[in-house]
């Protein structure tokens, strides 16, 4: 989720029948499709202070995160996730 200059997270990640409670948040810029997003927090510690770079386009009801992204912020082509949220009503 995302407020003013700042965003979260929470969730649960499941491996293997291992259930993990992940919650995470800090602040964010955005810059047309260049999303940058700093860990202040972090269930798993090794994150803090990463600054994570991500594609993120609004299309209509649909948001697209890609990474990771390059320094010109378009897909890793060898590599890349991508995830799609469509809104329902």
């Amino acid at each position: 989720m995302w407020s003013g200059d700042r965003w979260a997270l929470v969730g649960v990640f499941i491996e293997d029948s291992i259930v993990t409670d992940v919650f995470a948040g800090g602040k964010f810029t955005l810059e047309g499709t260049n999303y940058q997003e700093i860990v202040e927090y972090h269930s798993a510690t090794e994150y803090l202070g990463q600054t994570v770079k991500l594609y993120l386009e609004i299309k209509s009801d649909t948001l697209i995160q890609i990474w990771p992204v390059d320094e010109q912020g378009e897909p890793v082509q060898s590599h890349y996730y991508m995830e799609k949220w469509v809104r329902f009503e």
